[in-house]
């Protein structure tokens, strides 16, 4: 696979949200933590010798998830939000592509995001 790039600096103050939990961050530092970024390609390297393209990816905006008076409940929907978005993509990168390319969904709540487990038998 290809490598993708990440550029360090974070977005200004206005943008950045994670000075909010600066604190958190040090103080849980084996913890995960969950945010909403928005994100563009700054750049496009290509490496002359083999061709390879290289994308840069720059954070534009970034929010911590849970940093609210409910933040347990928030940080459980992001957590569910990013499997339900992992699983989608694995499904979709598995699926034929003969198929029908709404089947791949077909287990997936349109409404909360919630994978359907198929009815057993018995």
């Amino acid at each position: 696979m290809a490598d993708i790039r990440v550029e360090s600096k974070l977005p200004d103050w206005s943008e950045n949200g994670i000075e909010i939990i600066r604190r958190r961050l040090v103080e849980e530092e084996e913890a995960n933590f969950y945010a909403v970024i928005r994100f563009d390609c700054s750049k496009v390297t290509t490496t002359r010798d083999t061709g390879e393209v290289t994308p840069t990816i720059r954070i534009r905006a970034f929010e911590p998830i849970g940093t609210t008076m409910d933040g347990a409940a928030d940080e459980d929907a992001a957590r569910r939000l990013l499997e339900t978005a992992c699983e989608q993509r694995t499904i979709a990168r598995d699926a034929d592509p003969d198929d029908d390319p709404n089947s791949m969904f077909s287990g997936v709540d349109p409404i909360t995001g919630e994978i359907r487990k198929p009815p057993t038998d018995g």
